[in-house]
Parts: structure tokens; C-alpha cells; sequence
């Protein structure tokens, strides 16, 4: 059986109580891409923000955590994959300064295969983001068109190009009860999961 992650993921991930508690999942909402001009010097406007931020749709969710730094970085040739956009989430728009727009989604993130992420947002639910994309067209500067590879979860000391780019847990499993001989099974998971490799294209850009 495949197991397919959806809207319906989200809703059953939210329902904590009871025997509805679960251990797999935790909810993030991102702000993960505005129009406008950012610090990499180029410009996406209004209408292919609406247009092409589709294209997150059914991406990933992605991260590199340092053990020395107690960290996620930033974006690395080896990133691992720690979440999903689903196919049918809703982007949302919101207006921000000088009539540029801010593109906000909802995504499901792993809990017990992605422990050092997950305890990271239980210290601070706060974390920049920023859009790995290849332009399709470009002139000038102007991004009139484009195709989202993943979102990358940032490290604290790391600036993102869009101002105020973030993800925000909106809901954290009350369960408590977890054996630790699962936790450490998925841990040993997520450990081998290292040696699985994320090649973007040569043209991408961060955001």
C-alpha cells in the first residue's frame, strides 16, 4: 500500500486528543516567498509570484543539521528531506510593504524520523526559510517565471533573502508516552537516511 501525504494529513495530524494522538507528524505554516526585489538583486512581481508558487506544490521540505553548531544550515549539496508541501494545500496571500505580496503555505513535517528538527522548533518556534527555484524566465533582473525545487529550513544566524521568510509550528503532539525503543529505531533511520542525496539543478537559486 502507498501511503500518499494530503490536505486530509494535515486535519488528522491536528486532532491530538484521545486515542487521536500522533507521534508521526507536527504542522508547519511558512512564509516562504515574497515579490519584490531581495537580496540576491532580482525581482519577482506580483503576478508570477501568484502564478508560479504553485510549483511548491508537492515539494519538499528540506534541511542539513550540524552536530557541532546544534543547527540546521543552509543550503548544502547533501540536504535531507524532513517534510512535505502537499499537492492540495492551499497558498495563501497576504499584502506586506510597497504592495509586494507574501506567499504563506502549510506543510507536514516528521517527527520521529527528524528529531533534531523537531526539538529545534520545541526550543524556538521561529525559523527562516528560503526557496531553492530555477528561473524559466528572466530579464533585466525581472523573474516573470519560475519552478520551486524545495524550501530550506535556514540556521539562526543565517539571513534569508526575502525579509521575514520563516516556518512556524502551528501544532505539536501532546503525546508523551513515545517508547524510547522507537525513538531510537527511527533514529538509526534517519542516521542511514544520510546517504540519500538531493540534486537540484545547476541553475537554482536561493531565495
Amino acid at each position: 500500500m502507498i501511503y500518499k501525504l494530503g490536505v486530509e494529513n494535515i486535519e488528522k495530524a491536528k486532532k491530538l486528543n484521545g486515542s487521536e494522538k500522533d507521534i508521526d507528524f507536527f504542522i508547519g505554516r511558512m512564509d516562504f516567498l515574497a515579490s519584490g526585489e531581495n537580496e540576491n538583486g532580482f525581482i519577482i512581481t506580483n503576478d508570477a509570484l501568484k502564478e508560479y508558487t504553485k510549483t511548491a506544490l508537492g515539494k519538499f521540505v528540506t534541511f542539513k543539521y550540524s552536530y557541532l553548531e546544534k543547527d540546521v544550515m543552509s543550503h548544502e549539496t547533501d540536504l535531507q528531506i524532513c517534510g512535505y508541501i502537499p499537492q492540495n494545500a492551499e497558498i495563501r496571500f497576504a499584502e506586506i510593504e510597497d504592495g509586494n505580496l507574501m506567499a504563506s503555505v502549510d506543510c507536514v513535517l516528521s517527527k520521529i524520523y527528524c528529531l533534531e528538527v523537531y526539538d529545534l522548533f520545541k526550543e524556538d518556534n521561529y525559523r527562516p526559510v528560503s526557496v531553492e527555484f530555477s528561473t524559466v524566465e528572466s530579464e533585466n533582473g525581472v523573474v516573470s517565471a519560475f519552478n520551486i525545487h524545495s524550501v530550506t529550513l535556514l540556521g539562526k544566524n543565517v539571513e534569508p533573502a526575502i525579509d521575514n521568510a520563516n516556518i512556524q509550528i502551528i501544532k505539536f503532539s501532546k503525546d508523551k508516552k513515545t517508547s524510547r525503543s522507537l525513538l531510537f529505531f527511527c533514529l538509526l533511520l534517519h542516521r542511514f537516511s544520510s546517504f540519500i542525496r538531493i540534486f537540484a539543478p545547476q541553475n537554482r537559486i536561493y531565495t
